[in-house]
């Protein structure tokens, strides 16, 4: 009886050790309201995508800054006073503003694809099949995420 109550013991400890462990404030995510966690997803990937767009043009700025310094052009008027005060002081926060939104746009995904294994259904899941839905409607329709 002794030997059937010891092979119990390590079954239960075998099966809550292959458990995946918790992440990190899924508990406290699992209770947002999956309609705003879409939209903050939606609000971090147009952030991100402004950032970038506009990391993008600035470094258009500054390459055609430099092709018209390389061929001894002359410069627009107004076009390096703009470039030197606005353009080239924001590429490297603007660069940094790309890293760090897009982390967190990576953090929310993994949540929401990663945490969701650990707990079965959750707001997480909910949340990921509105951002699936959307995406598929929009695929169908061809129109931007709303």
């Amino acid at each position: 009886s002794n030997a059937g109550g010891a092979s119990r013991a390590v079954a239960k400890a075998e099966k809550e050790n292959t458990k995946k462990a918790e992440l990190l404030g899924y508990e406290e995510m699992k209770q947002i309201d999956p309609s705003v966690l879409a939209k903050v997803e939606r609000v971090l990937l147009g952030m991100v995508l402004v950032a970038g767009g506009t990391w993008v043009l600035a470094g258009l700025c500054v390459s055609y800054d430099a092709y018209l310094v390389a061929s001894k052009k002359e410069l627009p008027a107004g076009f390096d006073a703009v470039l030197i005060n606005y353009v080239e002081p924001f590429l490297t926060p603007g660069i940094v503003a790309i890293f760090l939104l897009s982390g967190l746009l990576g953090v929310l995904q993994f949540y929401k694809f990663e945490g969701g294994k650990t707990g079965g259904t959750s707001k997480l899941n909910e949340a990921r099949r509105l951002t699936d839905a959307s995406k598929r409607r929009n695929e169908r329709t061809g129109g931007p995420l709303r």
